[in-house]
């Protein structure tokens, strides 16, 4: 990976590296859609989605966890996109965004509902789902620290409100870095929080 590849190289690690990985061993596959400065397109987005919504229907027996470490302005195509997705089969979990702002002004985390196993916990032990599942689009995941907080991101920090399904850990989370290919490095966000949360869904049964 290039240099300019951090963010989704730290996620990826995240979520499933060897030493610092939530689901170490998990098989995931990267697709990019932003650019060096972290700017992307809906249309870009909606790209990305198609090629996995034709792996999905290849493979309806396997049907993927797609993490969304992204947050641009709401747009009802690309939380249409998702939706569609969701219907397949795929589970999907979106990083709320990092703008101390309402998470239903942003896409994809405004796709209002969300699929949430009843068994994600934060913090000591305490329940931040329902008690039962709720057969729902998008995950929409907010960012805590190590406190239990909603974090502080850079000047601003995690967005909030009623399209937030949970929150995960997210400050200071130790990835992958793309400077080398032993390198770790520190990063703070919803993406992290997201790819953290992502790691119940490899597991959960499929909502009936």
């Amino acid at each position: 990976a290039s240099k300019c590849d951090s963010h989704g190289t730290h996620v990826a690690g995240v979520l499933s590296g060897r030493d610092a990985g939530v689901a170490t061993g998990a098989s995931i596959r990267s697709l990019r859609v932003l650019n060096c400065q972290g700017k992307g397109t809906v249309s870009g987005t909606l790209m990305a989605l198609e090629f996995i919504k034709r792996t999905l229907e290849a493979r309806p027996y396997a049907p993927p966890v797609v993490v969304l470490p992204l947050a641009g302005a709401r747009s009802p195509a690309l939380n249409a996109g998702c939706r569609r997705m969701a219907r397949m089969g795929a589970v999907m979990v979106a990083a709320a965004g990092n703008y101390k702002d309402d998470a239903c002004l942003y896409s994809p985390a405004s796709e209002p509902e969300a699929w949430v196993p009843p068994w994600v916990e934060a913090g000591a032990g305490r329940a931040i789902a329902p008690l039962l599942p709720c057969h729902c689009q998008v995950i929409t995941v907010g960012a805590t620290d190590s406190e239990d907080h909603p974090a502080s991101i850079g000047t601003l920090g995690t967005n909030f409100g009623r399209c937030v399904d949970l929150f995960a850990p997210g400050d200071d989370i130790i990835g992958a870095s793309s400077d080398c290919s032993t390198c770790f490095t520190a990063r703070s966000g919803t993406s992290q929080a997201a790819a953290h949360a992502s790691l119940p869904c490899y597991s959960a049964p499929s909502p009936s």
